[in-house]
């Protein structure tokens, strides 16, 4: 091979590492900005919008009715005694599912003797507090972060939108600790597809 036939080739290698030293160059900053990128969208995640609503969650968060309902469901279970602090917050049932539920208990009979405005303000709270569990998913868990269980417990959590909610009701126990769960007496499958705003 001539000289001059080298030098061409050699030339020519030259020219397109220096090209692909430019596009290495080039992509490398992207792909940065990408990694940049990936974990805030998965923090945006932790408090999801409701997905059949807008993404602004503050009316939920502000909710004067939650609030009512929190100081409501308070108001009942001093009424009738109930022992256990573990009744006076929502509870996580099912969170080892795909479809987990929050959820409050009430004696037995009560739900039939609240206004409809009372019902609607412990439908509010429950629902308001799938917030809470987004940002701590263990708050309201009988599943402890440290377990073999809270990978999956937390995952399916963070999944929960504002209708995954019932409001349970049963006898109260000889002992007056416990409320047992005989009936589900409203839920959060009628909020389905609405426009939530409104029950807030």
């Amino acid at each position: 091979m001539s000289e001059e036939k080298q030098s061409n080739i050699h030339y020519f290698y030259l020219f397109m590492l220096f090209i692909m030293l430019i596009f290495f160059a080039i992509s490398s900053p992207i792909e940065k900005e990408d990694k940049k990128i990936t974990p805030e969208k998965r923090t945006s995640t932790a408090t999801k919008p409701p997905k059949n609503n807008s993404t602004d969650i503050s009316f939920i968060m502000d909710s004067q009715k939650a609030k009512k309902g929190k100081k409501l469901l308070h108001d009942i279970l001093i009424a009738h005694n109930i022992v256990d602090q573990f009744y006076y917050e929502p509870y996580l049932f099912g969170e080892g599912t795909a479809n987990p539920k929050l959820n409050i208990s009430l004696p037995v009979g009560v739900w039939a003797n609240l206004t409809t405005d009372q019902q609607a303000a412990l439908e509010a709270y429950v629902s308001s507090e799938i917030i809470t569990v987004w940002r701590t998913p263990f708050k309201y868990s009988v599943v402890k972060a440290n377990s073999p269980a809270a990978i999956i417990t937390k995952k399916n959590v963070k999944n929960m939108y504002f209708y995954d909610w019932e409001i349970i009701e049963g006898k109260i126990t000889n002992n007056g600790r416990d409320i047992l769960h005989e009936k589900t007496i409203s839920t959060g499958e009628k909020w389905q597809d609405k426009d939530l705003s409104k029950y807030f």
